[in-house]
């Protein structure tokens, strides 16, 4: 268990790889977007490094508001649209699917 910026240091000074863990858990994960450290490490570790000899492991970003913005801040016109494009922004920053939880 790390902080982001905790969990970044320590990959970036080699004490750890990521293909030494098999998941990534990344609590809050709608902040992996710009300099976020959630988005440096998927960035600078995942991305950067990938070669498919290595291991690289399952991510899994966890939230209760997977949408930073407020609803006021959408395209009232296309906001379903503008909800989907920033869902897969997401989910393309930490290379993973989105999945909704419901009461169905």
């Amino acid at each position: 268990v790390f902080t982001e910026k905790k969990f970044y240091d320590c990959l970036m000074h080699g004490f750890l790889k990521l293909n030494d863990f098999d998941m990534v858990i990344f609590d809050e994960c709608h902040h992996a977007d710009s300099s976020h450290y959630y988005n440096l490490i998927m960035q600078d570790f995942f991305y950067f490094k990938k070669d498919p000899r290595n291991h690289k492991p399952r991510i899994l970003g966890l939230t209760a508001s997977p949408i930073k913005s407020k609803i006021g801040e959408c395209d009232k016109r296309n906001i379903s649209t503008d909800i989907q494009e920033k869902l897969q922004n997401l989910c393309n920053n930490l290379y993973s699917q989105f999945q909704c939880i419901s009461k169905e």
